[in-house]
């Protein structure tokens, strides 16, 4: 399947508004999807001296 933007969807009629928004909100919820799990990883990740300085120690 090729990637999809909302700038490939041209606006001729009523339905092609609500593509375009389907599109555009498919795409918010991979993103924010993206960030949650970042953020999740960062919370989860050991902070100051407990982390390892480089693999040679």
């Amino acid at each position: 399947m090729a990637r999809r933007t909302v700038k490939d969807v041209p606006l001729t009629t009523t339905a092609d508004i609500l593509t375009r928004r389907g599109i555009y909100m498919e795409g918010f919820e991979k993103c924010a999807a993206k960030v949650d799990a970042i953020r999740d990883h960062d919370a989860k990740a050991p902070t100051g001296s407990q982390a390892p300085l480089s693999a040679s120690q």
